[in-house]
């Protein structure tokens, strides 16, 4: 809004105060159903040891009534957490990108700043779809396709580990490329 609408008045305190109360409510409304599925269970005859200690073993997981409901919930989950995000991030950083490029013949020095901008939010962008997309990849196979026991192991043991872990590196990596692309954060970090 800024950027793109710099003259336009800014969000009232109240106006964001329940916008964040709806933003809230509407992230317990989207995971409400997996919280509401999930059940703890105790493996029988299998057991963890830990510093020379034999503990029983407990897995959690989402006990869903039939399939259909399962793949549901993914899709939509899938739709809310990736795609819509996706979608907005490309809609608005093109907005924005479009407006910094209007006026790109102006003095160079703004040219080049404008230009990093443009590259920043491509790259935040690019970023955000690289790092979700292998977890929501391994979490639509796994529920759309019919995976034996040895396959979901496999996937659960090694694949959804490091889509996870691509998953945290994308949130902790923004702050990186934000860092990168502005000049004041260089010369401040040059300095230190």
């Amino acid at each position: 809004m800024g950027i793109v609408y710099p003259f336009h008045h800014r969000l009232r305190p109240v106006t964001a105060f329940f916008a964040i109360i709806f933003i809230w409510l509407f992230a317990f409304a989207i995971i409400f159903p997996s919280a509401a599925t999930l059940t703890v269970l105790h493996l029988n005859d299998m057991y963890m040891v830990w510093d020379n200690q034999i503990y029983p073993l407990f897995v959690c997981f989402e006990d869903w009534p039939n399939v259909g409901m399962r793949r549901l919930y993914t899709l939509i989950i899938f739709v809310q957490v990736y795609l819509a995000p996706l979608g907005l991030i490309s809609v608005m950083y093109s907005c924005i990108a479009a407006k910094l490029s209007n006026n790109l013949r102006e003095n160079r020095v703004r040219s080049r700043r404008r230009m990093k901008v443009i590259k920043m939010l491509i790259m935040v962008a690019i970023v955000f779809m690289i790092s979700w997309l292998p977890l929501w990849t391994l979490m639509l196979l796994t529920d759309y396709q019919d995976l034996d026991r040895q396959q979901i192991d496999f996937l659960s043991s090694y694949l959804f580990p490091a889509a996870h872990w691509l998953v945290f590196f994308n949130s902790g990596v923004n702050p990186i490329i934000y860092g990168f692309f502005n000049e004041n954060f260089q010369r401040g970090f040059q300095a230190a």
